[in-house]
């Protein structure tokens, strides 16, 4: 699940999670801005990062980052 504010009301939001492949969903803000989008089960790499951006149809953005986590691989699997 992903959530926003600070868009126009009704504003249409294309939001993407980008996880090894591009999630995509299309969205429209509530009248106070906000919205939320489900993508349901998201496959990642365990150890990977992950990144959401959301682009309003009026040009508002935002963007979301969580970085790469440090991953130990355990002995003898490298």
């Amino acid at each position: 699940m992903v959530a926003g504010a600070h868009f126009a009301a009704r504003e249409r939001v294309t939001v993407t999670v980008h996880a090894g492949r591009p999630y995509l969903r299309r969205v429209v803000t509530g009248a106070d801005g906000s919205f939320r989008a489900s993508f349901g089960a998201v496959a990642a790499a365990p150890c990977a990062g992950l990144f959401a951006d959301a682009v309003g149809a009026a040009g508002d953005r935002a963007s979301l980052r969580i970085p790469r986590q440090a991953c130990i691989t355990p002995p003898g699997t490298a």
